[in-house]
């Protein structure tokens, strides 16, 4: 119950520091109030206020920067294989952004294309049973929709690349120091990791191949399917990493 009231409490702090002017007290404030939180909240927070709803109607960048660094400096509370979920978490994460922002810069340049085509235009206008003023002015608003879509999409993706680079900083100095037992534990910790998801994304890649399958496959697992892929990814480079490094020990 007293988590709960802490955690309405910053959301609240956050609320009125969005729709309030830019003010360096509630900021100080709202710093002070993140402290007392833990990393899952904080990650939390991060993914809420990354979300699109947010991104594209408030100016959230200096809230962005200080759930950054405080996600940052609480790192040292996690255990370095929990350091690497969380990165990847961000990395999926990231991944379906860039599809989605592909997905409209595509569109953009289709309508675009479109738009000056007078073949294709004559015969929407044609089937639409409209002017072709009303036409022209009808693709300008969706251009200036997806416009709009993309541009909020890239900054999202620049805030998770942000904290995913300072979270690998910290995964990189932290794997270095990495010696005997503790090497030897975490090695065979991310080898066992990397095999239990290399299963799962088998299995789901059966059921894929199958059409009848595929046509009952819930969107959960489609979306499961594209997590594992990247935890795969990503698993699969520290451990070669990791191997790499204990191989250079040995000569």
């Amino acid at each position: 119950m007293q988590a709960n009231s802490k955690q309405n409490t910053i959301n609240i702090l956050i609320e009125d520091y969005l729709k309030g002017s830019a003010d360096t007290n509630k900021l100080e404030i709202l710093k002070d109030a993140l402290n007392s939180l833990q990393i899952n909240d904080l990650v939390k927070l991060y993914a809420c206020y990354t979300s699109f709803k947010y991104v594209n109607k408030y100016d959230v960048k200096a809230l962005i920067n200080l759930l950054s660094s405080s996600i940052i400096e609480k790192l040292d509370t996690l255990s370095l294989i929990k350091v690497i979920d969380l990165y990847i978490m961000f990395f999926n994460r990231s991944l379906l952004i860039e599809d989605t922002m592909i997905g409209n810069k595509n569109i953009l340049s289709v309508m675009s294309f479109d738009i000056s085509n007078e073949e294709y235009i004559a015969s929407k206008i044609k089937k639409k049973n409209i002017s072709k003023e009303k036409f022209i002015e009808n693709c300008k608003k969706e251009l200036a929709a997806y416009a709009n879509s993309t541009s909020i999409t890239e900054a999202i993706n620049n805030y998770l690349e942000e904290i995913e680079e300072n979270i690998l900083a910290y995964i990189d100095i932290k794997i270095e120091k990495l010696e005997g037992q503790e090497k030897k534990y975490f090695i065979e910790n991310l080898n066992t990791r990397f095999e239990n998801a290399s299963k799962k994304l088998l299995d789901l890649t059966e059921c894929f191949d199958n059409r009848q399958k595929l046509m009952k496959t819930d969107p959960v697992d489609l979306l499961d399917y594209n997590m594992l892929k990247g935890r795969i990814v990503v698993y699969e480079n520290f451990r070669n990493e990791l191997l790499m490094s204990k191989k250079n020990d040995e000569n």
